[in-house]
């Protein structure tokens, strides 16, 4: 039995010994590149040559020649090419007063289509009978046929006092007349300085890619911003 046993442990060990083992990484670094320009933010010295990672450890950042000492065998070498290099930018932010305040507000998040956002605006307001204004936040561009609400939407649905609500990214403002009425924003209002009061289809016959089209933004750039509620689904962003 300690022989059939013996046998067996020898047959299990050989396909581990035949398989290919990765080389010993002799250096210091990972990976190293080289060959580029890399951004420091350093005052009097912005831009180095090459830098040297080991794990998630940025080692050190210099010339080529430097780095390259970083290296032996089995370190990734990947050559720039003159490429510029920067880190990361990560973001994770909040906003406290208005983050708190949304928290009692109304949210159109996730609501990907308009027939979902107008039954959770109508039941907000029926169940908030109390609140002077129906405020909220949340809504996608791509929930509304051309990119944008209209007032008019917004009227059927809170007819009986003022609401606004802003879209999801809080560069657009959605409010209805009696909202309007308060602000004093006609149709013959100006733009006020560095924004635009869109006026809907009746007053001014344009959508939304005809704004954008008018601000320089392509089509394709303008697909690509509708495409939100699908990036979003995705974890994207």
């Amino acid at each position: 039995m300690r022989v059939l046993v013996a046998l067996w442990l020898m047959a299990a060990t050989v396909p581990l010994a035949a398989q290919k083992v990765a080389p010993v990484n002799t250096g210091r670094a990972d990976r190293v590149f080289v060959g580029g320009r890399v951004w420091t933010g350093e005052p009097g010295k912005p831009l180095a040559e090459a830098l040297a990672v080991r794990g998630s450890t940025l080692l050190k950042v210099g010339s080529t020649s430097e780095i390259r000492g970083l290296a032996g065998k089995g370190t990734d070498v990947v050559d720039l090419r003159g490429r510029f290099v920067t880190p990361g930018f990560i973001d994770a932010h909040l906003h406290l007063l208005g983050g708190g305040l949304s928290l009692e507000e109304l949210r159109l998040d996730d609501a990907s289509d308009f027939a979902t956002v107008a039954a959770r605006i109508g039941a907000w307001a029926k169940t908030h009978p109390e609140a002077r204004w129906v405020t909220g936040e949340g809504w996608s561009y791509a929930a509304f046929p051309g990119g944008l609400p209209s007032r008019a939407r917004l009227d059927a649905l809170v007819p009986d006092r003022p609401a606004y609500l802003s879209s999801y990214d809080g560069h657009t403002g959605w409010a209805n007349s009696a909202a309007l009425r308060l602000a004093e924003v006609t149709r013959s209002t100006t733009n006020p300085a560095g924004g635009e009061i869109v006026k809907d289809a009746a007053a001014s016959g344009r959508s939304l890619r005809d704004v954008a089209r008018e601000k320089g933004v392509s089509d394709e750039v303008l697909d690509k911003a509708l495409d939100y509620r699908t990036m979003a689904r995705g974890g994207l962003i």
